[in-house]
């Protein structure tokens, strides 16, 4: 699963997927990025790598900051990938059904 995150100022690979891809250690160029998870944690960073990003017709060199962390997903695409592909990410929501049943309670005793 691919994760476009407005919120993220870098794009993020995961060390297991990058040993999936072929990957190794020594690929990876230093980097002195510093990455702060949405928890507000401190975490470092392994190196980063050029990859090249397929999205229909459009393909981009995309730097990835590699960590070494356990996620829900195999890549994180965030603002620098947002913007270099002048991307629109989308937002879905779907209310849930008790916040609607809440809500029409709320409603009919006004």
């Amino acid at each position: 699963m691919v994760l476009v995150d407005n919120g993220a100022s870098v794009n993020v690979l995961p060390l297991k997927t990058a040993l999936k891809l072929g990957i190794k250690e020594t690929d990876l160029t230093p980097t002195s990025v510093g990455v702060q998870a949405f928890d507000g944690t401190k975490r470092r960073v392994l190196g980063s790598i050029q990859l090249v990003v397929g999205t229909g017709p459009i393909e981009k060199k995309t730097e990835f900051q590699v960590l070494d962390r356990e996620s829900n997903f195999n890549f994180l695409l965030g603002r620098p990938w947002i913007h270099a592909t002048k991307a629109l990410p989308l937002l879905s929501v779907s209310p849930v059904g008790l916040e609607m049943e809440e809500m029409r309670s709320q409603e009919e005793s006004i």
